[in-house]
């Protein structure tokens, strides 16, 4: 259900593409196509009932793609009262965006809450002189993990690693949390689309800094990683020396709740 209002919302937008380029005149990188003077219409307001949910990104989305900017605005759309959205515009395009707008929209889908965890690892190489390709220092193991940590030192050879900390967020779709832990800060801005969750990380990890948006659904973990791990205020290895080559880590994972 949710997964199909999006894709409703992602057809709309794809519709008043199209409609502004065949009724505003332009193609569909903005140029101006030729138009016969006497078919110029004066402007006029209507009022569209938008489902709260979507109606902010239909705003946008009549911003940029069909009022246009500076001198080639013609018209403007702002928000009203109970859930609508007031466009001044010529006639033919207000046809143009009802028409698609006549599609209809599914109920807006119910947030939940999305929960987001996140493991901070310090690896480093070591001599192959093991069966296993990785191994975890002290007592730190993640067992979910080690799948993950496995096919790291596939890609980068044998490897030891050791668990820093262990941190998660609970906060619910379009919606902006923080958190701060020991020496780090994870500020993140979670949509959730169907199943899936796309993020916008700031990670600030000693002198280490992520920066990414990313996709993730239940299941599937992702690695952010950063080598010459700055950290002064963790003793990753109580025996590493300057020779030792440390990279920072940083495992996402999703889950969703019903």
């Amino acid at each position: 259900m949710r997964s199909r209002g999006r894709t409703v919302l992602s057809m709309v937008s794809v519709g008043i593409l199209v409609a502004c380029s065949m009724l505003l005149g332009c193609d569909l990188r903005g140029r101006p196509l030729p138009m016969d003077e006497d078919l110029v219409e004066l402007p006029e307001l209507r009022t569209y009932q938008v489902p709260q949910e979507y109606q902010q990104d239909l705003r946008d989305m009549l911003q940029s793609a069909l009022l246009g900017t500076g001198d080639a605005r013609i018209g403007r759309v702002t928000n009203g009262p109970g859930g609508t959205l007031l466009v001044v515009a010529p006639a033919r395009i207000q046809a143009g965006i009802q028409q698609i707008l006549d599609t209809g929209f599914e109920a807006p889908p119910a947030s939940s809450p999305i929960r987001l965890t996140y493991w901070f690892l310090v690896g480093r190489p070591v001599e192959p002189a093991q069966a296993e390709p990785f191994s975890m220092a002290g007592r730190s193991r993640v067992p979910q993990l080690e799948p993950v940590l496995r096919q790291i030192a596939a890609a980068q050879g044998p490897t030891e690693f050791t668990l820093l900390e262990e941190i998660q967020l609970t906060l619910m779709s379009q919606n902006r949390a923080e958190t701060r832990s020991r020496v780090g800060r994870v500020e993140q801005y979670a949509v959730r689309i169907g199943e899936q969750v796309v993020v916008d990380v700031e990670i600030t990890y000693t002198r280490n800094l992520f920066l990414s948006r990313v996709s993730l659904k239940t299941g599937q973990y992702l690695v952010l990683g950063q080598a010459g791990f700055g950290g002064d205020a963790v003793d990753a290895f109580p025996d590493a020396t300057d020779e030792d080559v440390l990279t920072l880590y940083c495992v996402m994972a999703v889950d969703l709740e019903p």
